[in-house]
């Protein structure tokens, strides 16, 4: 694999996410009522057709279980693909990264949207913003997730199978964060997301008080000796 947005196939925008899944953090305190509000942001030049990539995007609204509830959340759903089979693998991970949003008992709200990061023949990456009020916390946080598919196989491109270097990765990442913001690095749960023949590092800052994801870019050339390039089989049908 090689590494290299709605209307009713549609633009996405972006909102910041945070949960704690082992030492993992995708939510984060949100101080800032404004948070709530949901920010539009244009894809990154991505066409939702099927032209380039081989299949097309479909905005879509996460079905919310209170209908009282004032939570938006969406997500997109790819269409027209040549493997149906694949196709719907790749819908399901689609989904189920903002699925546990609609639980009404878990989530009292939320405001979620997405961007487009990349949309090829070899990879699909999608990154979630936004914030959500968990029950019983009594404010909100801001969430900040990536899915990203390996789109032949349908299988989801995480760091841990991105990287096979993890002590050579982390050296390049301490680096280059103490070059563009003289900060050291320390951190656990690092997700990615592709953008523009670069990948994009992140993780919430292990401190209890951070609210905003550290993010480190750094060109897919100036690392592809430490990256895998095969994400394993297609799922038995």
């Amino acid at each position: 694999m090689k590494f290299k947005k709605l209307g009713l196939l549609a633009l996405a925008g972006a909102l910041g996410i945070m949960i704690t899944a082992g030492c993992a953090k995708e939510e984060a305190p949100n101080e800032d009522a404004n948070a709530n509000q949901q920010e539009q942001v244009q894809d990154d030049g991505y066409s939702s057709d099927s032209t380039k990539s081989g299949y097309a995007i479909e905005r879509m609204e996460l079905d919310i279980a209170d209908g009282g509830s004032d939570s938006r959340v969406y997500y997109p759903k790819m269409q027209d693909y040549k493997g149906e089979l694949t196709q719907d693998y790749i819908n399901q991970s689609l989904e189920n990264a903002v699925k546990m949003y609609a639980d009404k008992d878990s989530y009292s709200s939320a405001q979620i949207d997405y961007n487009i990061k990349r949309m090829d023949s070899d990879v699909l990456s999608i990154v979630f913003k936004g914030t959500a009020e968990p029950r019983g916390l009594g404010r909100t946080v801001n969430i900040m997730k990536s899915v990203n598919i390996d789109v032949g196989t349908s299988n989801e491109i995480t760091y841990d199978n991105l990287v096979k270097d993890d002590e050579s990765m982390r050296k390049v990442l301490a680096q280059k964060l103490k070059e563009s913001k003289n900060m050291e690095f320390e951190a656990e749960g690092i997700r990615v997301y592709f953008d523009n023949g670069s990948i994009v590092f992140f993780y919430m800052p292990l401190d209890d008080s951070a609210e905003e994801f550290i993010q480190i870019e750094v060109p897919e050339g100036e690392i592809e000796d430490i990256l895998n390039k095969e994400f394993g089989e297609h799922p038995a049908s």
